[in-house]
């Protein structure tokens, strides 16, 4: 099995380095974990006001489950100098708290929400299905506009000539960010099967950004995203359709752009792939017309939107802050 390694050195981005405050436990914030993914949680000892990192302090890192439905692998305990990155992998879904605790500086909890993927779903909504082996193509799926600091899911895939998901696939993808003024957040490296779900990634500034999609024993690619403000204007499939507002706080208006369409049905997908609510049209479509989704009975999070028309589908996203 191979192992993640998180390539990003936390004191030249987020939360960075000093050396004159050591008030406690800093540790980045893991909240949505996916089943049998390999996870890295940083941490180290620090300033708990600013979440910076004291670059001067080694010492030793616990952890310990303190409730959840199941348990994890990986490192229980470490030693470290500066930081110290804590693999964890969980099986049973559930929610967790882990207690982190460095002696001599303190301890914090933290909960973690771990979802399974349910890969028939994933197989039965994807159009060409799945395959085991033959694997030699990276499929990406995910938002390509995203709001500045909301963590987004990003999803990937290996898939055959035929554009089928091979299920047999198990291997670490690497995400690493090629152009673009901020940082890209969160953790950049997992290993997975079937389906790898980064699902805690966030830009810290407004901008377009290419970021890097290395996916072990199969390639690398290469995907065009753009960080932008809250309440923004989302344009899909070359401006054909417009979502707005993006973020949204529970009614979503969508847009078809130049010419009218016919549309069949409108689902909204959660990051797991499953159909969590479905408007049936069945109708034409004007360009001028507003349609009002109501998704106020979702929890927060993020949503894709797939748009079944007589010409083209149109996949996107929707963020609902509550």
């Amino acid at each position: 099995m191979a192992n993640a390694q998180v390539l990003v050195n936390p004191c030249l981005s987020f939360p960075g380095c000093q050396a004159s405050v050591r008030n406690g436990v800093v540790h980045s914030k893991l909240s949505l974990l996916t089943a049998n993914q390999k996870y890295n949680l940083l941490v180290g000892a620090g300033d708990t006001t600013t979440q910076q990192i004291d670059s001067t302090f080694s010492g030793t890192v616990n952890l310990s489950l303190l409730s959840g439905p199941g348990t994890f692998v990986g490192a229980f305990n470490k030693s470290f100098s500066k930081y110290a990155y804590m693999d964890m992998k969980f099986f049973v879904g559930g929610d967790y708290e882990l207690e982190i605790d460095i002696p001599g500086v303190g301890k914090d909890t933290m909960i973690l929400s771990v979802v399974v993927d349910d890969f028939s779903a994933m197989c039965a909504n994807h159009p060409q299905g799945c395959v085991s082996g033959g694997g030699t193509k990276i499929k990406m799926q995910g938002p390509n506009v995203i709001i500045v600091d909301v963590m987004f899911p990003f999803n990937v895939m290996v898939v055959n000539s035929d554009g089928k998901i091979d299920i047999t696939y198990a291997g670490v993808v690497t995400l690493s960010k090629l152009t673009g003024a901020g940082n890209l957040n969160g953790n950049l490296s997992l290993y997975g099967e079937q389906r790898i779900s980064f699902n805690d990634l966030t830009f810290d500034q407004i901008g377009s950004y290419q970021v890097v999609v290395d996916v072990e024993h199969v390639g690398k690619d290469t995907v065009t995203m753009v960080a932008t403000a809250g309440n923004s204007i989302k344009y899909l499939e070359e401006n054909t359709c417009v979502v707005y507002p993006n973020p949204s706080s529970g009614i979503t208006s969508i847009k078809i752009g130049d010419k009218p369409q016919f549309v069949y049905q409108i689902n909204v997908v959660n990051v797991l792939g499953e159909v969590v609510k479905t408007f049936d049209l069945n109708r034409n479509v004007s360009s001028t017309e507003m349609i009002d989704l109501d998704l106020s009975a979702l929890a927060q999070g993020t949503y894709y939107i797939d748009l079944k028309c007589q010409q083209f589908n149109i996949h996107s996203s929707v963020v609902l802050l509550k």
